[in-house]
C-alpha cells in the first residue's frame, strides 16, 4: 500500500492549472468511498494538494494520478518479483 511520501513524490514539480504556481507536495485527505489506498488508513482517502497562491483544491485524479495507482504498482512489483523467482 502507498503512503502519503509515494503520493507526495508524485505531485513533485506540478504546477496548478489555474494560475501556473508550483504545488506543494504536502498530501491532504479525507474519508471517501471513491478514493484511494493509504497506508495507516482502513477507509479509502480523497488525497489533494491546495494551492498556496489561489488556494484551488487539486484532487490528485485531476492532476492524472489514478486511484489504483498503488495497486498497480504493486501488482507490477509482485510479477517482477515472480519473474526473478523463476
Amino acid at each position: 500500500m502507498m503512503t502519503r511520501d509515494d503520493y507526495s513524490k508524485m505531485v513533485e514539480g506540478v504546477t496548478c492549472r489555474w494560475c501556473g504556481y508550483t504545488l506543494p507536495t504536502e498530501i491532504q485527505n479525507y474519508n471517501h468511498g471513491g478514493g484511494w489506498q493509504l497506508d495507516g488508513y482502513t477507509r479509502r482517502q480523497w488525497l489533494f494538494v491546495e494551492c498556496r497562491r489561489c488556494d484551488y483544491q487539486w484532487s490528485l485524479a485531476k492532476l492524472g494520478i489514478p486511484r489504483n495507482v498503488g495497486e498497480t504498482i504493486l501488482a507490477s512489483s509482485d510479477a517482477e518479483g515472480a519473474r526473478h523467482d523463476l
